[in-house]
């Protein structure tokens, strides 16, 4: 009877049933090679073989549940470091160009001064060919299409003004008028007319992919505003090349007739300040943060 009892669980010693005897304590199942891989599972107290989960509840321990994988941060190669080097360098020409570049462009109306903007123009347009792989495939060709017009229209304005200048210079010396060299002197007036074409094609080939869409048409609508004024400047010069008299050469009388068709290059100051204006915008564009888009998108290796 008391054993009967026992088993039914009624004996009067509370908690000594069958079940309570025959309860083990539950014993934590983790993965192989972390703990053992039987016991009890801690959840509903069923007897596990084998790793978890249980096949009753579910229940997997904490130690066995599988933590989040971290970022794997790689760090950058030396070629991405040494890509990055070339791509700062580049954007660097490419800004200081557009600066000179700008520069030149002010004063380039300017009467005299105008000797002086040659050497930015020049230095600017040589830091633009340098730095022409910064911005892509596009830009570049259009820097080496602006550094070969830029060089083909300085030629041809240097040779016309070395003719002028050699044959005055004969006409001087043999004492004779300024009338002598009509001829040359309306082929500088007229014949740097096309050049000037083409320069103001090269000025806007520099900046035409570093600008937005809206200002393209803004780059656009100034060369054709510089080609105009060019044009009304040349045909205002015509009447200086006429005027040339009897006057002996001189040195001051030559110097002041490149003087008088000099002032009425001054017609063409809206559009060279207006270009100059688009070069520098570019060049705020490029040194703003950012602004350089040639940088290297590889991700920077945080330590530990």
């Amino acid at each position: 009877m008391p054993r009967r009892r026992e088993r039914d669980g009624t004996h009067p010693r509370e908690g000594v049933g069958r079940e309570r005897l025959f309860t083990r304590r539950p014993v934590p199942f983790l993965m192989g090679g972390m703990g053992p891989s039987w016991g009890t599972c801690p959840s509903c107290g069923a007897f596990v073989v084998g790793p978890p989960p249980c096949p009753t509840c579910g229940y997997v321990p904490p130690s066995a549940r599988s933590a989040p994988a971290r970022p794997v941060l790689i760090p950058k190669s030396g070629f991405a470091n040494a890509y990055e080097a070339v791509q700062a360098k580049l954007w660097r020409r490419t800004r200081r160009g557009l600066l000179l570049t700008a520069i030149g462009l002010l004063i380039s109306w300017i009467p005299f001064v105008a000797v002086v903007s040659v050497f930015f123009l020049s230095f600017g347009s040589t830091f633009l060919f340098l730095g022409a792989r910064a911005a892509g495939r596009k830009h570049e060709v259009c820097v080496v299409l602006a550094f070969l017009m830029l060089a083909v229209g300085g030629v041809v304005i240097g040779i016309l003004l070395g003719a002028f200048l050699l044959e005055a210079y004969g006409a001087a010396r043999a004492g004779l008028p300024l009338s002598t060299i009509r001829d040359i002197a309306g082929l500088l007036v007229w014949g740097t007319l096309p050049a000037t074409f083409v320069i103001s094609a090269a000025f806007a080939s520099q900046v035409v992919t570093l600008l937005p869409r809206r200002q393209a048409f803004t780059l656009l609508g100034l060369c054709g505003l510089l080609a105009a004024t060019a044009t009304l400047a040349t045909w205002f010069s015509g009447s200086e090349v006429v005027a040339l008299g009897a006057v002996p050469i001189r040195t001051a009388t030559v110097a002041d007739f490149l003087f008088r068709i000099s002032v009425y290059r001054l017609v063409e100051a809206p559009a060279y300040v207006g270009l100059a204006i688009l070069h520098v915008m570019a060049y705020w564009e490029l040194s703003a943060p950012g602004g350089t888009a040639g940088a290297s998108a590889v991700p920077r290796a945080e330590p530990e």
